[in-house]
């Protein structure tokens, strides 16, 4: 659980970013201004419909403007295009097209387009007719979350594009950038360890709410494996070091008379419910049930009851588990707390879905997911938790991409932005592979991303920062005077 704030959940508003929606349509000719823009499609990899010998796809994309690096298609009917794939998802905002032979040979019709995971959609504002200009600028509607765009023509003959440029839009960075910080649960000396792996942290400020806590932070977490089990660490710093309670697991996959053995519980999410001034611990156990259970010393547990079931998710619910609780963030709402958790389907696709509650105890689930997978996100979504960054709400999770992405949403919980990324592995040492189930706290000037890496089965806690004062950096300012 990240930091607990008036209904909410998350970091408060530190002035460093803004959504970009509404932008003005434009088609006119590529100028300077580029310089300050971020070309995405710089060196990615491109498919054409076809080539000319010695012009092909790539030259489009390796930021040389000349007669001499261009793609030229053949000298075919048309239609004729160039894929450009980023790779992974980038929001994009604008593009520099240039085409021709010389100031001659202009494509004279053009539209582009993203992949929706599905199909080709056509960028709204980018279809050309008629085109007589070699270079053209365009700002698109609206930003754009995809991982790959398209320039397509219907031109006959030779289409000739000296460079596509794909420019991030202003909204494409908006996040802090956490470095690993280090594995918290490493197997060989982790007292509980049943199966060698730990999934889906949840950090609790123990120090804030707890008489005499056994550190200022408690880090819940579970293996995911048979038999589970919920398990915690302590530290006095989010950077600890961190000590393994020695008694865990602190519930386990059977607690009579409330439930015989399941084959496992786990995805623990440490919740301090204000109204009853006690610690909620939500968790799974079958994968189609997620339960509770309270503590007064986050230690020793009482059983709550079931929280959601598959029967709440309605027909073709075959998981509910990976469950996240905070206060509602709409003031208006009636009711006092919600809940993202992920379901499945029978037809295998993981999404997002929200519960609400007056007490934390009973829950009353939506009908419609909050977040459906995209392309971005590679088929499955799961882990939702909120989280807020500059006066502004996100529902952040995992992917079958194998990264943290995050999306907008509203106060009322019922639309979210398009995809962007929040983190990935870097790729050195052992900082690879999957990330996932993310958790934010803030302590001493510092934001901390706590989260499952590694293989789904073969996964381990792990941590990272980034100092506060460092967003703040190299931003515009403004004073009401100077001297």
């Amino acid at each position: 659980m990240a930091q607990q704030f008036t209904r909410r959940r998350g970091i408060r508003a530190l002035g460093v970013f803004a959504i970009l929606t509404g932008l003005l349509v434009t088609s006119q000719p590529a100028v300077a201004a580029e310089a300050a823009l971020t070309n995405v499609a710089l060196g990615k990899a491109t498919l054409t419909d076809s080539v000319y010998a010695g012009y092909d796809g790539p030259k489009a994309v390796d930021g040389i403007i000349s007669d001499a690096s261009r793609w030229l298609s053949a000298d075919t009917a048309g239609p004729h295009w160039i894929e450009i794939d980023f790779g992974s998802p980038q929001i994009i905002g604008s593009s520099g097209i240039y085409t021709g032979y010389g100031t001659e040979y202009a494509v004279a019709n053009f539209v582009l387009q993203s992949w929706d995971g599905t199909a080709w959609v056509d960028i709204p504002g980018t279809a050309i007719t008629g085109n007589t200009s070699v270079s053209v600028a365009q700002t698109f509607t609206s930003s754009i979350t995809t991982n790959k765009v398209r320039f397509y023509s219907t031109d006959n003959g030779y289409v000739r594009v000296k460079e596509i440029k794909i420019f991030a839009a202003a909204d494409s960075k908006p996040f802090p950038v956490f470095e690993f910080g280090g594995i918290i649960t490493d197997p060989a000396t982790m007292k509980y360890n049943p199966t060698g792996e730990y999934i889906f942290p949840s950090i609790f400020h123990a120090g804030a709410y707890l008489a005499n806590p056994l550190g200022e932070w408690y880090l819940y977490f579970a293996p995911h494996e048979n038999p589970g089990g919920i398990a915690f660490m302590y530290a006095d710093s989010l950077e600890g070091p961190w000590t393994e309670y020695l008694a865990n697991p602190v519930i386990k996959n059977e607690w009579l008379p409330y439930y015989t053995a399941v084959p496992h519980v786990s995805s623990p999410d440490a919740f301090w419910n204000e109204a009853e001034q006690k610690l909620f611990v939500y968790y799974h156990g079958n994968n189609g049930t997620t339960r509770f259970a309270t503590s007064t010393d986050g230690v020793t547990f009482e059983y709550g009851g079931v929280a959601v079931t598959n029967a709440d998710g309605g027909e073709g619910t075959t998981e509910t588990a990976y469950a996240r609780v905070f206060e509602h963030p709409d003031p208006t709402s009636s009711y006092n707390y919600a809940m993202f958790y992920m379901d499945n389907t029978s037809a295998n696709t993981r999404r997002i879905r929200t519960a609400e509650s007056t007490d934390a105890r009973t829950w009353v689930v939506r009908p419609d997911p909050l977040v459906v997978p995209g392309s971005v996100e590679s088929g499955n979504v799961s882990a939702g938790n909120l989280w807020e960054w500059d006066g502004q709400l996100y529902v952040i999770y995992h992917a079958s991409s194998k990264k943290i992405l995050a999306r907008t949403v509203d106060a009322a919980l019922t639309t979210v932005g398009p995809a962007i990324l929040l983190h990935e592995s870097s790729g050195i040492g052992v900082d690879v592979g999957r990330v996932a189930a993310p958790d934010i706290a803030a302590e001493n000037g510092n934001l901390y991303l706590f989260y499952e890496a590694g293989d789904r089965l073969d996964a381990s806690i792990r941590w990272a920062k980034v100092p506060l004062t460092n967003v703040a950096q190299g931003k515009a300012t403004l004073t009401d005077s100077v001297y």
